[in-house]
């Protein structure tokens, strides 16, 4: 997962190649641009509490609490390669399935009408704790939002409810666990 600045963004049309294509460079300048801000590949969660709907993929030793210099008043958004990499995405801004970059900002998604594209939603309705559903929404989503949850201190966020777009069947908020990984 990637945070990037949104300043000249509106150069690019969300979702193009070129937008997707300059996201994933933002991420890899590790400056106030962008930054990857969790690699599920090497970097395990604060929390190893198990879902009862998903299993525990993440690798590697918690690195704690990570902050990012975007600039005062900034605007940013988050972006999430599922099964890839940014310098994949970079290389390859076109790429399609589990390598599709997937937005934190819905008209960036290759799936706007379905849930208003979210991606991203905001879990505990207080903007402090957020999930991402990998799945494009329209490819056989599950709508679990639990995929990666993170907690954004010191920025503001218009995330959608998780409780509008999640799948109930599969809802976090009764899960034992929930307590733990929200924390």
């Amino acid at each position: 997962m990637g945070i990037y600045s949104l300043e000249g963004m509106t150069a690019y049309t969300p979702g193009s190649a070129a937008y997707i294509q300059e996201a994933a460079r933002r991420v890899l300048t590790s400056t106030s641009q962008g930054y990857l801000a969790i690699s599920d590949f090497t970097e395990g969660a604060k929390n190893s509490n198990k879902l009862a709907t998903d299993g525990l993929f993440n690798n590697g030793a918690y690195k704690g609490v990570q902050s990012f210099k975007m600039g005062k008043e900034a605007k940013f958004g988050f972006v999430l390669i599922p099964n890839g990499t940014f310098w994949e995405v970079y290389n390859n801004p076109n790429a399609a399935g589990s390598k599709r970059a997937l937005f934190s900002n819905a008209n960036a998604n290759p799936t706007q009408a379905i849930n208003g594209g979210a991606q991203l939603a905001d879990i505990t309705g207080d903007c402090k704790v957020f999930g991402w559903e990998d799945q494009r929404l329209d490819s056989n989503s599950d709508r679990d939002y639990n995929d990666i949850i993170f907690r954004l201190i010191g920025a503001e966020s218009d995330a959608v409810n998780y409780k509008t777009v999640a799948n109930s069947a599969k809802s976090i908020l009764k899960d034992a666990a929930y307590p733990a990984i929200i924390s």
